[in-house]
């Protein structure tokens, strides 16, 4: 399957100019969906708020009090996935 590393109801909230720049919402070489398996993909987006890979994006955010930059997400982005330890197949 594939992982949406900034999650689709964190991209609706993001401002236009965020939300709708290439590398947030993905290009080559620089994806915002990747491969896992499936038991990873239930690991990191079971229980409420679409999982933990969901909770700590929208926490991330919240603590900025301000409006997101590309460079915010794309830190965020990188930081759930180490924290998570998320096992991607490509």
């Amino acid at each position: 399957v594939v992982h949406h590393q900034t999650p689709i109801e964190v991209l609706k909230k993001l401002p236009p100019e965020v939300a709708n720049d290439p590398r947030v919402k993905g290009k080559t070489g620089m994806p915002n969906r990747r491969k896992v398996k499936i038991p990873e993909h239930k690991r990191i987006h079971k229980g409420e708020g679409g999982g933990p890979a969901n909770e700590l994006t929208k926490q991330k955010i919240k603590e900025l009090e301000r409006e997101p930059t590309v460079d915010d997400v794309l830190r965020i982005r990188d930081e759930v996935n180490t924290e998570l330890e998320i096992k991607y197949e490509d």
